[in-house]
């Protein structure tokens, strides 16, 4: 390879490279098996513990050091892959890693595009963003299976325990029992902080879900995709909460076009000063 790819489409603003802990980018060709990475990857774009774009194959992959700086110059950055263009499997950062950014920041990959699939049995570790911070991914664009997810996110918005924004190509499902915490300035989630695709199959027991106003939801702050077969089933004091928002058990707000199928409330929802609902605060759609 080049020492280098340009980021070209996704990015036309940005002229650098892409950066990886074991490799820039990995072509349809190239599998990465059970690669671990000690050490640290600085690059305000594009950039992965494991690689900074992958187009191939990943599995058993691990990033142990952290990575990034939580501005808004920082972006597409995620534990295993900047970029994920192919597939990654039960690769994930340690328990004691951080990856910090601005724009679509993940655990696993801070872009998961159309074509992209992230298969997980774990995912751990510590993701601080501003916009589109998830779990697993920052930005899904396509299929994320996690079946367990205990990463501590924080964001500004659209922040979520597996995807921070779940876009209408975008899938996320198997059964992902998600024990996060999650903190967000607006449309927080133990799930996906915006869901604009389809969620199914999704348990959220987050730790914690804390978010100052605007929407909190267990399995979406705002939705106007499709959640279906979704449970909330964490309760305590405050594991759904916001100061001065709108928190719904299921979602914040539904909105036009949105539809909840199957959903089943199980756990606790507060709001201080705002609206708090078993199932959306604010139902603008179906249920």
């Amino acid at each position: 390879l080049d020492s280098g790819v340009s980021l070209g489409e996704l990015d036309p603003d940005h002229n650098g490279y892409f950066a990886g802990g074991i490799i820039g980018c990995t072509t349809a060709k190239t599998t990465l098996h059970n690669c671990t990475n000690y050490g640290g990857v600085q690059h305000p774009v594009a950039a992965g513990g494991l690689t900074g774009v992958n187009n191939g194959t990943i599995t058993g992959g691990r990033m142990v050091n952290s990575m990034g700086s939580q501005q808004e110059g920082y972006r597409y950055l995620g534990g295993i892959a900047g970029i994920n263009n192919g597939t990654i499997t039960n690769s994930a950062p340690a328990e004691s890693s951080s990856i910090r950014g601005g724009l679509d920041i993940g655990g696993v990959a801070g872009y998961n595009n159309k074509s992209g699939v992230i298969t997980l049995e774990n995912a751990s570790g510590n993701v601080y963003g501003i916009t589109a911070t998830g779990g697993v991914a920052g930005y899904n664009l396509g299929t994320v299976t996690a079946r367990s997810v205990t990463v501590k996110v924080s964001g500004t918005t659209q922040t979520g325990g597996v995807a921070g924004l779940n876009a209408a190509s975008g899938t996320i499902g198997q059964d992902p029992e998600n024990g996060t915490t999650v903190s967000s300035t607006t449309q927080g989630s133990g799930v996906a902080g915006r869901n604009e695709g389809l969620i199914q199959n999704a348990t959220n027991r987050a730790g914690s879900i804390q978010v100052v106003n605007q929407y909190a939801g267990g399995i979406a702050g705002s939705n106007s995709g499709r959640i279906c077969f979704c449970m909330h089933a964490a309760s305590g004091n405050r594991v759904l909460y916001t100061g001065g928002g709108f928190a719904g058990g299921i979602a914040g707000c539904n909105e036009v076009g949105g539809k909840l199928e199957n959903v089943t409330m199980n756990g606790s929802v507060t709001a201080a000063n705002g609206e708090a609902r078993g199932v959306t605060a604010h139902n603008y759609g179906s249920i």
